[in-house]
């Protein structure tokens, strides 16, 4: 898995308090997972990402919905995970939103790390730490439109 890392040390002195809990989140992971000295905070939840056939052998389709499940999949089969290319965020055409729409962006990704931990230890998938569920747009994922694209494949 190639990741994109979209924060440069150069861009992270101007990051809004979520955005730079939001990277501590994803490091944290990373931590975890053993990636955090290759990749820091990269994710395939923010930039463009690649993955190799061999990704695709062993990590089932549907995980790549929650981009850092797909990740610490990816790690849990002792695959290859680097830094592929640096986009710094404001480079992406990123639209900017509002607050709200932010604050939900971060509880996505976060409750997604979340679940990638559980997964990445074999324990049961959830999206709570400290008492708090980190929902945001989780629940408005297209899985019926998923399931009917990998059906369709096979």
């Amino acid at each position: 898995m190639s990741l994109t890392d979209c924060y440069p040390d150069e861009g992270k002195a101007s990051l809004s308090t979520l955005a730079s809990h939001l990277l501590e989140e994803r490091r944290r992971l990373n931590m975890e997972l053993g990636l955090e000295e290759k990749v820091g905070a990269a994710s395939p939840s923010h930039g463009p990402h690649a993955v190799s056939r061999r990704f695709l052998s062993l990590v089932p389709l549907k995980e790549l919905a929650i981009p850092p499940v797909s990740l610490a999949l990816a790690a849990k089969n002792n695959l290859r995970i680097n830094i592929g290319t640096i986009v710094g965020h404001k480079y992406l055409g990123s639209p900017e939103k509002n607050e709200n729409h932010a604050r939900l962006i971060a509880e996505t990704i976060i409750g997604d790390c979340i679940e990638a931990s559980c997964a990445f230890k074999n324990k049961k998938r959830s999206r709570i730490r400290g008492g708090i569920e980190y929902i945001g747009y989780h629940r408005e994922r297209r899985w019926d439109l998923l399931e009917k694209c990998i059906s369709e494949k096979t």
